[in-house]
């Protein structure tokens, strides 16, 4: 789901609204296979950046990593902007 699309959408409106109106296709996402080692998540993050990253194995989505988690995790005395 993207965060700006539902966003955009009126709260009276989300109940009646379909996911799918509000979501982005996977293939638009870079992905990180399952297993990666902290530098290497860090290399693929640097070569693609983005805002979330799927996380596989083989062809299976397991999870998403989103970078203010990274980010979180990485720093964790860092403010964040919510």
């Amino acid at each position: 789901v993207d965060p700006v699309a539902v966003a955009a959408v009126p709260v009276e409106r989300r109940p009646w609204l379909a996911v799918d109106a509000v979501s982005r296709p996977l293939s638009t996402l870079p992905v990180l296979p399952v297993g990666l080692d902290g530098e290497h998540v860090m290399e693929a993050v640097q070569t693609h950046p983005g805002a979330q990253y799927l996380v596989t194995s083989g062809e299976d989505v397991v999870g998403v990593l989103h970078i203010a988690d990274l980010a979180q995790l990485l720093e964790p005395d860092r403010k964040m902007n919510t």
